[in-house]
């Protein structure tokens, strides 16, 4: 009896932990395409992470346009031409976009 109380306790606790929120990492800071894709800058505005994504254009400058962060139960994307998937490896501090490959953080 005493060995299902304590099997019903570390359940019951194991449950409780599960349903505790997180916290959330992005990836703050600037970050470089490897693919010759546009720049893009991630920044928190009080509840809303927002992508800046520098758009190049034809006189060599660039255009910047922000887009707010959106999550799902899958991952976070931005709204763009078309959903842009975002991967952010906190452990390896890589980004991935999906469309827009792999970024490197600027310095």
């Amino acid at each position: 009896m005493k060995t299902k109380t304590i099997i019903l306790s570390l359940l019951s606790t194991a449950i409780i932990l599960s349903c505790t929120t997180q916290p959330k990492i992005y990836p703050h800071g600037m970050w470089h395409s490897t693919m010759n894709r546009p720049d893009i800058t991630f920044v928190q505005n009080a509840d809303t992470l927002i992508a800046i994504v520098h758009h190049k254009i034809h006189n060599g400058g660039t255009c910047p346009i922000s887009y707010p962060v959106m999550e799902t139960n899958h991952g976070y994307y931005i709204q763009a031409e078309g959903r842009i998937l975002i991967h952010y490896d906190a452990n390896k501090d890589e980004l991935f976009l999906s469309p827009g490959g792999e970024y490197k953080r600027l310095e």
